[in-house]
């Protein structure tokens, strides 16, 4: 670090002293690493991977151009090289350190600016609760090695059961999380012991889901029908409802309300779901279901979902809905409700299939 002339020696003495504390944390982390990393691969550890990283890599600050008819992002750019020793010290200090080096991972990485966006750095990081600070350590580790040409369209999800959103834009990929701003990535696929790591500009703020889309559906109030209906499949070849249930699932449901089942009742002329035959009703929610977590942000206008039962087609006028196979079509009423098994969009109306359209329109 080069000091400037006018600092006064007062200064540089607490500057001192201040180095020599973190250079005796940065040593017990690599202290503490040592004692737990059995020697794999001829490869800097991850604590000497992020401590040695010396590149100069380009930041981007995005912003909201004024006075356009559309709104769009200006941007503006400029380079320095990151450094990640309140990283180190977080993951040291919460012993998840010992968590990344045992299994393969792949570590979103914050740089130090990141975490001193949120007042947090080398020193401090240590006042905040332990399980506070892993929760949100956890959400930048994913499982495996994802190199940067293996990462999937629209999210992937963190051992934590949390997801990053991934986005195109500039002709770039950016991150995306609960809040507005995007996710620059500094730099992609840095090797170091049993782990690969993506630098990142912002510390990602991900909302960490506890319930599977059954419980979230039962709890919610609004979902009444729906979970008789995934009931009604209970213990047959097509078990919906152990799929909702299922924790290693990873799904997305358009979930109707409870009005939109009375609708279709009053459409089909019967009092409730047990009047509706079962192969029909399984058709139906089965077009409701889509094997990926698709949030709400990689929804685009024309975009045909498929679904376990035929495709929908997303509509992005306002008020934004989707249109299924047999020409119905619903309201997206919520967005990205965060499961631990998948995400659940929230609909207006029950989404019938083809099949089924033609089922009931057969004498």
């Amino acid at each position: 670090m080069k000091l400037k002339s006018t600092i006064t020696n007062v200064l540089n003495i607490k500057l001192f002293s201040l180095l020599l504390g973190m250079l005796f944390i940065i040593s017990s982390c690599n202290q503490n690493e040592d004692d737990i990393t059995p020697v794999q691969e001829d490869l800097p550890s991850l604590t000497e991977a992020l401590e040695a990283f010396d590149e100069e890599v380009e930041y981007v600050e995005y912003s909201t151009v004024e006075g356009e008819s559309n709104a769009r992002w200006g941007y503006k750019r400029w380079k320095r090289k990151p450094t990640f020793f309140t990283l180190v010290s977080a993951l040291n200090y919460t012993g998840l350190l010992k968590t990344v080096i045992q299994e393969k991972r792949t570590i979103f990485a914050p740089d130090d600016k990141a975490f001193a966006k949120m007042g947090l750095n080398l020193w401090n990081i240590r006042k905040l609760e332990i399980e506070t600070l892993k929760d949100i350590l956890l959400s930048h580790v994913v499982a495996g090695f994802v190199f940067s040409s293996d990462l999937p369209e629209c999210s992937i999800e963190t051992i934590n059961a949390s997801s990053i959103g991934l986005i195109s834009q500039d002709g770039g990929l950016v991150l995306k999380d609960d809040s507005e701003d995007p996710i620059n990535l500094l730099f992609t696929d840095r090797r170091a012991l049993n782990s690969i790591f993506h630098g990142i500009d912002k510390v990602l703020s991900l909302g960490v889901p506890t319930d599977n889309i059954a419980t979230i559906a039962s709890e919610n109030g609004s979902f009444d029908e729906l979970v008789k209906a995934l009931g009604r499949t209970s213990g047959q070849e097509v078990d919906l409802l152990a799929a909702v249930m299922n924790p290693d699932a990873n799904l997305t449901v358009f979930a109707p309300v409870d009005q939109a089942f009375f609708d279709l009742y009053n459409v089909l002329d019967v009092e409730n779901i047990n009047q509706i035959p079962l192969e029909l009703l399984t058709w139906t929610l089965l077009h409701h279901v889509v094997g990926d977590r698709a949030f709400s942000y990689c929804l685009s206008d024309g975009l045909m979902v498929p679904t376990l039962n035929g495709a929908i087609e997303i509509d992005l006028d306002v008020p934004a809905s989707i249109i299924s196979s047999g020409g119905t079509a619903a309201n997206l009423v919520d967005t990205d409700l965060q499961a631990t098994n998948g995400v659940i969009h929230v609909i207006n109306a029950v989404l019938v299939p083809q099949n089924v359209i033609d089922a009931l329109s057969t004498p």
